[in-house]
């Protein structure tokens, strides 16, 4: 798996830019792909020369929140891309979700559910 960050001179905006508007709806957040790219640690990750997702870690209320999006069935790939970003870091990372398929591949790479707000939002939490 190849895996790409957005200061790599190889990173291609639009192709991510292409796959983030063709899953936005489905996603729980909703902010432009260019405050994404610019705002966050930006990963995208490849199958062959396929771009299979990308993966965002960014930071909320001084804690880092795993994010990402990807195309459809792809979640061995999405467990491997995960596990290969969170060992870039050495402290707790967060993610949040309301969809069930996020919240197992989450738990396959070693994140526990901490609390389910009012909204339905999954919190979940993966120590270092």
């Amino acid at each position: 798996m190849r895996m790409v960050t957005s200061i790599d001179s190889d990173f291609n905006y639009q192709e991510c830019e292409t796959l983030y508007n063709n899953v936005k709806d489905q996603m729980d957040n909703h902010c432009e792909f260019k405050n994404i790219v610019e705002n966050s640690h930006f990963y995208s990750f490849y199958n062959g020369n396929l771009l299979a997702g990308c993966i965002y870690i960014s930071s909320e209320d001084g804690k880092l929140f795993l994010s990402g999006f990807s195309v459809r069935k792809n979640h061995l790939k999405n467990i491997k891309a995960i596990k290969r970003v969170i060992s870039f870091y050495n402290c707790p990372i967060y993610a949040k979700t309301k969809h069930r398929n996020a919240e197992i591949v989450l738990k396959k790479c070693g994140f526990k559910l901490i609390k389910i707000d009012e909204n339905k939002i999954k919190y979940l939490k993966k120590e270092d």
